[in-house]
């Protein structure tokens, strides 16, 4: 290609990419200019409207004209930084006064570059006035919204997206920390446990200026070395753009209410009278059972008992004897079976196991030990009756997989099959 030829293309991508440019700053929200020789040169039409300025009145004017009479220094500081750091980029925030003698802030980025062959500054400004002023009343507020929460027993803080505390009251401080040191720098994200932080986080994250709170609960480690439960309170603030300010955290310890509620737990899985898993517990925990003998290929067997003649038993001795026919029965159940397996009572007088089926747990052991048993237990001789149970004993395959309730079904068909027909009653 000849000189000509390479000037000509130059010339039109010269074209090009101005044509480019002045679509772009015209259309851009921000404002951007260029300054040359302390005046500017250029200005889109943002420039204009955060100014109030004409592009004709900006013009005559320099970047001095624009600043707050307390920022004068600091803009002239800042331009000549601009000179002496060359081409690397250069921001700061400053307030302007516009032609109507309002003040705003903005929040300018500047570079060199070369304009019409002499060096010149590039520069672009965003309207930062309504962050500034929100950022202002909350800090004009910060005195009295420590003066309500310090005296609070709850657990208060605030703190920036990326976790850093701006604020905790004393009751946060005696909590999680020994010497009652101020967190405040620290990580709001450090005091969530490792094993939470993954659930905690999506809760928190998840919070936009249309649904601004959410409530969890979650394990932390107190100062004191225990593990204690706290419901946590999550706010996020909102700038009038719809921008993430910060988060307020307000957190009540609940470890009590916790433990209420696991003893409530437990005694809703657990039945009074013997202490073994009632019918809830019972399938609450055999499902999760069936599916880890489905991932192991693990056969399982599922024994359903009934005590003999548990009637006579009260109404010749008594509802107290009756009562300690089934307690006995219980342990004798604890005694033959392994502490994994699980031993319910889903009835007046009738008895579930589910067990693993290993080499030393299959059907005709399990028989025979219980058998044994409870022999043993009416030899003794010490209670006025004699114990005998009723069982009708199931295979479960993991290759061919059943609902639990056909397991039972089976079961309860076997084990009244065999008190019918009055066959292989133990030490009746």
């Amino acid at each position: 290609m000849t000189n000509d030829g390479k000037q000509k293309k130059a010339g039109k991508e010269f074209r090009v990419n101005n044509s480019i440019f002045r679509i772009l700053t015209k259309t851009a929200p921000s404002a951007i200019f260029i300054c040359q020789d302390e005046k500017f040169c250029y200005i889109n039409p943002a420039m204009e409207k955060i100014t109030g300025y004409s592009k004709k009145e900006l013009c005559t004017m320099n970047f001095w004209d624009l600043a707050h009479p307390d920022f004068w220094s600091f803009v002239k500081e800042a331009g000549f930084a601009r000179l002496q750091d060359g081409w690397t980029p250069f921001r700061y925030e400053a307030k302007i006064l516009t032609k109507s003698a309002q003040e705003r802030w903005i929040d300018v980025t500047s570079t060199s570059i070369q304009f019409r062959g002499r060096p010149a500054v590039l520069a672009m400004a965003l309207d930062i006035t309504e962050r500034k002023q929100t950022e202002k009343a909350l800090l004009e507020s910060e005195e009295r919204y420590r003066t309500i929460v310090e005296d609070q027993t709850e657990l208060i803080c605030r703190f920036t997206p990326t976790g850093t505390i701006t604020f905790a009251n004393n009751a946060f401080y005696r909590y999680f920390t020994k010497n009652q040191y101020c967190p405040e720098g620290k990580n709001f994200y450090a005091f969530i446990p490792v094993d939470e932080f993954e659930r905690i986080i999506k809760h928190i994250i998840s919070l936009n200026w249309k649904n601004p709170v959410t409530t969890y609960e979650c394990r932390v480690l107190a100062s004191n070395g225990e593990i204690r439960w706290q419901r946590w309170s999550n706010r996020a603030f909102f700038d009038s753009k719809k921008r993430l300010i910060e988060y307020q955290a307000v957190g009540t310890d609940i470890t009590d209410r916790k433990k209420v509620e696991e003893e409530l737990r437990a005694m809703a899985l657990l039945d009074d009278l013997t202490g073994l898993y009632n019918r809830r517990g019972f399938f609450t925990l055999v499902e999760q059972e069936l599916k880890i003998a489905n991932r192991l290929k693990k056969e399982m067997l599922l024994l359903y008992l009934d005590v003999d003649h548990l009637k006579v038993i009260n109404d010749t001795f008594g509802h107290y004897a009756g009562d300690l026919a089934l307690i006995d029965i219980s342990y004798i159940l604890k005694e033959t079976f392994r502490e994994s397996d699980i031993i319910a009572r889903i009835g007046g007088d009738e008895f579930i196991v589910m067990a693993i089926k290993t080499n030393d747990t299959n059907t005709e052991i399990l028989h025979t030990r219980l058998r044994n048993n409870i022999k043993s237990y009416n030899a003794n001789g010490k209670k006025r009756f004699r114990i005998s149970i009723s069982m009708g004993i199931v295979n479960y395959h993991p290759e061919s997989p059943r609902p639990i309730h056909d397991l039972l079904r089976e079961a309860d068909t076997l084990m009244y099959e065999q008190k019918q027909k009055n066959m292989e009653y133990l030490n009746l």
